[in-house]
């Protein structure tokens, strides 16, 4: 008598799924919602603590399945009792494959010991890889509960309608008093993440995402719910604690569910208004230094971070529940891998199907989110390599692959083994995008914008300098007056000129008489060595003649005093050879502006190219100009005192410790190369000198590749730099 061994189950893969009779999990219950106007069933799963939301006809499906009827005939079931709202054969088939991908139903399969130990094999990857990403480490520790059932009075003072009428009181008497010492708040918090304030600031920190941590278990206490655990998330080494408040799904009033994503930044607003109140009522100032720690901690890193719907944090729970939108994320992430594998892949793949959000809504999100989660990674990635050396380039290095190369092994492996990718397709795609990118990288031309302050002026002027050492006694001119050639501009005096101009005289007038008592002597001899005394004396007199009229400054040319380099200095004593004024001619205006050195070569490549100028008072109307020339070198010093910043112009400027005069009282903080631009047409005659204003030059800066290369380029280094300063 022989015997036959019962056959094997068939794979899984090759199951009739409608045969199949699962069950729901008994750690799986149940609780009723009404949701955006529906009722809806949120689904717990006590063992994992997750949540889930399902409609009417799904949770009707789902509690059919008691591990004797089968899926058709649960489907049957829910057909008779939803009707026109049942559920298709498809999303029959999405729905189970949900069902066991969230371990909430089993089957006889899902129970075999090859379902089983893959389903572990699974769990000890994502194990291994969560623990393996040096970039975020989480390590639960304790149940909070016993110490939250003693805070549930406290819980209720707090989010109650006294505890909100006190923060609103607090915040607003704080932001009051903030406001009126605001410039002097502003000055002072320029110092918070200087390099000494570090540590402090990090312990700052770590005690307001404790209070931040509790205001959220208080909040969900408040409104009934269960806070499971607590432990400490490490980002990048950084501790930050965390509690556990799921159970914030099962409680029916979205606004109370905001409420409770919200309490945490409610809590640290309370503290930064409680600290914005110390620091204005203080003046000790290391009381003040750590109020403004927790002040900008508790208001400005926190609303980046927590109030950023991008990220899955407090600002996202509290938009999927305020507008209704669960799992918008994850539908974001759907959409983004259906629109991949239909798009690029060629597979007859369908979006997700939704009960809440509209498509644009949920693609808009999909992507804004891949933008800023790539930011922040880049962002992380580069603290880690300039903070911490050898060892944070060696942690950039593992989550790069954690984050670039396992999806790419995933998709690459997905390619390999689904039939149903139209590889034919997928290459024509790629070899285009190819294209694309060879093309923008090679040929599509990018124009960049060189945008230059300018002033007008006069173009060579002549310029009035003293002729002689003296004081100024008083000026007959200012700028902007027209003058006339040899009109008198300014007057000097020099006491020790006239005196000795004065003894000179004395000296000739004896030298004379004792020539002419030489001459009745007949003392030849002597009377020839007097002559040449005389000479020399009247040589003297005629050079200081010269130096006193140079004491009083004549206009060499009829034309406009355009600057004036002593305006403030009357009763000082002027040396020799100083410039006294710039006197323009009517007719010669031209435009100087100061070039940057990343458009310098631009400007130059462009001598003689029209450029678009805009002069102050002269409305939006561009004024068409002419680059004549760019100088050859670069120069600190100010072309007009219009230009720097001290006097209203646009350029940075410091004080110049070698000024001489006035006009050089102030340089610019980076030099700068000088550019002169002619006014084409009519305009020369409704210009005045010292209007300022900007020329723009639209110029062509290589391709659009190069230019997005470049932007990636100098961002990255904006942030090493910035980093490396606060090192």
């Amino acid at each position: 008598m022989s015997l036959e061994s019962a056959p094997a189950p068939a794979p899984h893969l090759t199951v009739d799924i409608l045969g199949l009779c699962p069950s729901v999990r008994d750690e799986v219950c149940v609780s009723v919602q009404v949701y955006g106007g529906r009722t809806c069933y949120v689904i717990e799963d006590r063992l994992r603590s997750k949540f889930y939301r399902l409609g009417l006809a799904e949770y009707t499906f789902v509690s059919l399945l008691d591990g004797q009827t089968t899926i058709a005939e649960a489907m049957g079931r829910t057909a008779e009792v939803c009707g026109s709202e049942g559920l298709e054969e498809r999303e029959i088939a999405t729905l189970c494959k949900w069902l066991l991908e969230c371990s909430l139903i089993t089957t006889e399969q899902s129970s075999s010991e090859s379902r089983l130990e893959e389903g572990r094999a699974k769990q000890r990857a994502r194990k291994v890889l969560g623990n393996a990403n040096p970039m975020l480490q989480k390590i639960p520790l304790c149940n909070p509960m016993p110490v939250l059932r003693h805070l549930d009075p406290l819980a209720t003072t707090v989010f109650g309608v006294f505890g909100f009428a006190i923060w609103i009181l607090a915040v607003g008497f704080a932001t009051f008093a903030l406001w009126g010492s605001w410039d002097e708040f502003s000055a002072a918090g320029i110092h918070v993440l200087a390099r000494e304030n570090w540590l402090v600031l990090l312990a700052t920190w770590l005690g307001l995402k404790l209070v931040h941590e509790a205001g959220h278990a208080l909040a969900c206490r408040r409104y009934g719910g269960h806070v499971r655990e607590s432990g400490i998330v490490l980002i990048l080494f950084a501790p930050m604690p965390y509690v556990d408040v799921t159970d914030a799904w099962k409680i029916d009033g979205k606004w109370q569910r905001v409420m409770i994503s919200a309490a945490g930044m409610y809590a640290e607003i309370f503290c930064a208004a409680i600290a914005a109140l110390v620091w204005t009522s203080s003046f000790d100032p290391f009381v003040r230094q750590h109020a403004m720690n927790v002040i900008v901690t508790a208001t400005v890193m926190t609303l980046l971070v927590n109030a950023n719907p991008l990220m899955r944090f407090d600002g996202y729970y509290m938009l999927i529940d305020a507008l209704e939108l669960p799992n918008l994320a994850t539908h974001g992430r759907q959409w983004l891998a259906a629109a991949t594998r239909r798009h690029f892949m060629g597979m007859d793949v369908r979006n997700p199907d939704r009960a809440e959000g509209s498509p644009a809504v949920v693609a808009t999100y999909a992507i804004a989110s891949l933008v800023w989660r790539w930011i922040v990674c880049v962002s992380l990635v580069l603290s880690a390599a300039v903070l911490m050396h050898g060892a944070g380039t060696a942690i950039a290095i593992i989550a790069i692959g954690l984050w670039v190369g396992l999806p790419c092994c995933r998709w690459i492996r997905m390619l390999m083994e689904n039939r149903l990718v139209r590889y034919r397709r997928m290459a024509c795609i790629t070899a285009v995008a190819a294209g694309t990118l060879w093309m923008c990288w090679s040929v599509v031309p990018w124009y960049s914008r060189g945008t230059v302050p300018l002033v007008v002026d006069y173009h060579h002027p002549h310029e009035v300098r003293i002729g002689a050492d003296g004081f100024l006694d008083r000026l007959t001119v200012s700028v902007g007056d027209v003058v006339s050639r040899g009109q008198i501009l300014a007057r000097l005096s020099n006491r020790e000129l006239e005196l000795e101009y004065q003894d000179l005289l004395l000296d000739l007038e004896t030298s004379e008489a004792r020539y002419r008592g030489f001459v009745t002597d007949e003392s030849i001899a002597a009377a020839a060595v007097e002559q040449q005394v005389q000479a020399s004396l009247r040589s003297r007199l005629t050079e200081l003649e010269r130096q006193l009229g140079g004491l009083v400054v004549c206009s060499p040319a009829d034309g406009v005093i355009a600057r004036c380099d002593v305006e403030s200095r009357e009763g000082a004593f002027i040396h020799r050879g100083e410039r006294l004024f710039l006197i323009g001619s009517p007719g010669s205006e031209k435009m100087i502006g100061l070039v940057d050195q990343a458009d310098v070569d631009a400007f130059r490549r462009g001598q003689g190219q029209r450029v678009d100028v805009r002069l102050w008072g002269m409305g939006e109307r561009p004024i068409a100009g002419r680059i004549d020339r760019v100088l050859p070198r670069a120069e600190v010093s100010l072309p007009h005192a219009a230009l720097g910043a001290d006097a209203g112009g646009p350029l940075p400027v410091r004080l110049n410790p070698q000024a001489t005069n006035d006009s050089d009282a102030m340089q610019l903080i980076a030099p700068r190369f000088p550019v002169l631009i002619d006014l084409v047409g009519g305009e020369i005659d409704h210009v005045m000198p010292g209007q300022t204003g900007y020329a723009r030059l639209v110029y062509r800066d290589g391709t659009l590749g190069r230019a997005v290369r470049d932007s990636l380029a100098d961002w990255i280094e904006d942030k090493r730099a910035m980093l490396t300063m606060h090192r």
